[in-house]
């Protein structure tokens, strides 16, 4: 095969899966240094340069990889079933989005502004059992302010 011959079989959505499974293994997967270090190269730097080569390699009458419309080759009722799929998934069960164990933002703010006034060691606050951090850096920055 020639090197004209692999410019046009690019395939950008290969890339991109190829891409984003890498990221997301390195970033999320409970592996190895050399797994990662290995997934890194394979998955991320060998591809990258796979492609940068053959658009170098491309002809001059063809679009450039950054022009290339990714969402052209994508039939409109994929679009749509993802789109209501995606609004589906917001409002499914909305009533229990807000029985979370803590309370709202605003008690942050309220617990953060009596720690500025009075430094209390509390390790926890609100009923349930919210971490310290939030509430310690908001303190802290209503007493520099």
């Amino acid at each position: 095969m020639a090197a004209g011959d692999l410019s046009h079989r690019r395939n950008y959505w290969a890339y991109l899966v190829l891409f984003a499974l890498s990221n997301a293994l390195v970033s999320y997967a409970a592996i190895s240094l050399e797994a990662k270090i290995t997934l890194i190269l394979l998955g991320i730097v060998v591809p990258f340069y796979v492609a940068i080569r053959t658009q170098a390699l491309s002809s001059s009458n063809e679009k450039p990889g950054y022009e290339v419309n990714l969402l052209e080759s994508i039939p409109t009722w994929v679009l749509a079933i993802s789109l209501m799929a995606a609004v589906g998934l917001r409002f499914y069960k909305l009533k229990t989005l807000f029985c979370w164990p803590t309370l709202d933002e605003g008690w942050n703010g309220i617990l953060a502004l009596e720690l500025s006034k009075h430094w209390t060691w509390r390790f926890f606050y609100t009923f349930g059992q919210a971490p310290p951090l939030p509430v310690w850096t908001a303190a802290l920055l209503l007493k520099l302010g």
